[in-house]
């Protein structure tokens, strides 16, 4: 994974495939691998992706100073910017679905297709995850690091693929700890996810979107991307059956094929 100073702040990112760039910008706390290395390659069968490591992840550099919605799409831009690519089709996940959002929103020459996946408008018309589920997330007391991953599944999938995908999770646990997320970038990513608010703004998004949620995310309700494609004008909808918050795992050829089609209508 190549490594590159953007915006004065050292990125890291997963790169494979060829074809239209595709920019893919993971959630909250988490790094470009917790796409999965079977979902990347399954969209590097179409794509030359581009995987970002958010700063405070994976291999990007990790500071403790305050992080915006805004910065992280300035990085995403920079990114491309600095591989020498005008514009990227995106495909941006959870928080990632709101670092797309401001992409899309502040630097739309960028922006050739958006996907939003599990995503929420922010601000007050979100809506939002029971306290306990987001409970998941937070400081696991008397857990080990391993444990502590195992918990936050709860939030990420079904009890069904907790219990038949095992050896699965173990292979993503094991690849997640290899590069922990610090403390630190779990609180400045918190403030960046409480300081986003683009219900308003989502009318002014002109690339084709699709959206796209599970029917059993309890982490962004399902309601967050119905309300989403209402705003954006003329995007789609994609609702998945029994896929959960992470259905780029539950749902991963379904929803891989469909962000394919809609990504290469442009072709």
């Amino acid at each position: 994974m190549p490594r590159i100073q953007v915006n004065g702040i050292g990125l890291h990112y997963d790169e494979r495939g060829s074809g239209p760039p595709l920019l893919m910008i993971m959630g909250y706390g988490a790094s470009a691998t917790l796409w999965s290395d079977a979902y990347l390659d399954r969209m590097a069968r179409s794509f030359r992706v581009l995987a970002l490591d958010n700063r405070g992840t994976g291999g990007s550099e990790k500071r403790d100073e305050p992080v915006t919605m805004g910065m992280m799409a300035a990085d995403a831009a920079g990114l491309l910017e600095a591989l020498g690519l005008e514009s990227a089709h995106v495909y941006g996940v959870s928080m990632g679905g709101m670092i797309a959002q401001e992409l899309a929103l502040r630097h739309p020459a960028r922006m050739q297709r958006l996907v939003l996946g599990c995503t929420h408008p922010g601000g007050r018309q979100a809506v939002q995850a029971a306290l306990e589920t987001l409970a998941l997330l937070g400081p696991a007391k008397g857990l080990s690091p391993r444990e502590a991953v195992g918990r936050i599944y709860q939030a990420m999938a079904t009890a069904e693929t907790r219990r038949d995908r095992a050896a699965f999770l173990d292979d993503m646990t094991d690849r997640l700890l290899a590069r922990p997320t610090p403390v630190v970038t779990l609180v400045r990513h918190m403030e960046a996810v409480q300081g986003f608010d683009a219900y308003e703004r989502l009318t002014g998004i002109t690339a084709p979107a699709l959206v796209i949620t599970g029917d059993r995310d309890i982490l962004v309700p399902p309601e967050n991307s119905r309300m989403i494609a209402g705003r954006i004008p003329n995007a789609r909808l994609l609702v998945l059956p029994g896929a959960a918050h992470n259905f780029f795992w539950e749902a991963a050829e379904e929803s891989a094929r469909a962000v394919e089609e809609f990504l290469l209508e442009s072709v």
